[in-house]
Order: structure tokens, then sequence, then C-alpha cells
């Protein structure tokens, strides 16, 4: 597997504790994740709107690449036992 860059890996991880700060979510989710996940439209259309000369649906995105991390680490978990 790829490591991500130091920026993006501190971008991610920042995410995720501004995700448990300002919504109590979940803290192994972005908070662009936990907002596809939760369906919170309001937010979703405004990071949407901010991230869309990188990438359409970025909620969506980020919510599927989550879940990938989530995959990544039991899958490497039990390749460990």
């Amino acid at each position: 597997m790829e490591k991500l860059s130091r920026g993006y890996r501190l971008f991610d991880a920042t995410s995720q504790w501004l995700n448990v700060l300002v919504f109590n979510g979940e803290a192994n989710y972005s908070m662009s994740g936990d907002a596809y996940r939760y369906k919170r439209t309001w937010f979703m259309r405004l990071v949407n709107f901010l991230f869309s000369w990188m990438e359409k649906e970025h909620c969506r995105l980020a919510y599927e690449a989550d879940i990938q991390r989530a995959k990544n680490l039991l899958k490497e978990a039990n390749q460990s036992v």
C-alpha cells in the first residue's frame, strides 16, 4: 500500500479531529466523510462547492476513502495474526 504524504495525512487528521470537535462525529471519519455518512446536506453542499475545483462529489469520495482505509487496516491486522 502506498504511503500518503505527510501533508495529506496531517490534513486528514485535522479533519478527523474537527469532526469530533464540531459534530461530535466518529474519530476515524473525516468531516466530509461523516457529512456524507449522516447526510448533512447543508455541509455537504458547502464542502462539495469548496472542493469543486479539485473533484466532484468530494464528500462521497471522502467517505469511500474512509471506508477503504478501515478495510486496509483490518486486512493488515488479519495478516499479522
